[in-house]
């Protein structure tokens, strides 16, 4: 999931006329429409390369009939125009995940994963203090990755070991 997709589900959220995500897209005109029907039309697209290489393609709308508007404080933040610069392809992926994760499967694919991935996690972070990867590049933190989960499964095996020793002990089985 990404980053705000919980928030996204809550009342709040989508009560929220100035979020890009509760507005209507016009793909035919290119062309987003506010919670007072008034469009925001396409001003201009930049684009940015990330350190890792990675081209993001932002695109500028603005609204030229904020004047008025009764929802100007909230949606334009008291300015005189509501501008939004977003990247279409952030948001079809967003889209995308969210239908995912809305589905039947897709919810009950995700509540397992919090039974089975999130402990796993914080374990990891917690009891064995692991904050970040001591070396660079993709090849020895994927080592560095499988000698903390070697070790975390050893932990669990010697607990599971312990705990039938103790069983055994006491005539249990």
């Amino acid at each position: 999931k990404y980053n705000t997709f919980d928030q996204e589900q809550k009342r709040n959220w989508k009560n929220k006329i100035e979020r890009v995500e509760n507005m209507e897209y016009d793909e035919e005109l290119d062309e987003f429409i506010c919670a007072n029907k008034q469009r925001l039309v396409f001003q201009y697209e930049t684009s940015k390369t990330s350190d890792n290489e990675y081209v993001s393609i932002k695109r500028k709308y603005s609204c030229f009939e904020c004047a008025g508007c009764p929802f100007q404080k909230t949606c334009a933040k008291g300015k005189e125009q509501k501008t939004i610069t977003i990247s279409l392809e952030n948001q079809r992926q967003r889209k995308e995940i969210r239908e995912r994760l809305q589905s039947e499967e897709g919810r009950k694919l995700y509540s397992q994963r919090k039974c089975d991935v999130e402990s796993v996690f914080g374990q990891i972070k917690h009891n064995q203090q692991f904050r970040r990867f001591s070396m660079r590049g993709l090849q020895k933190n994927t080592i560095e990755w499988g000698l903390l989960c070697v070790a975390h499964n050893c932990k669990k095996m010697q607990k599971a070991i312990k705990r039938n020793k103790a069983k055994e002990d006491i005539g249990c089985q």
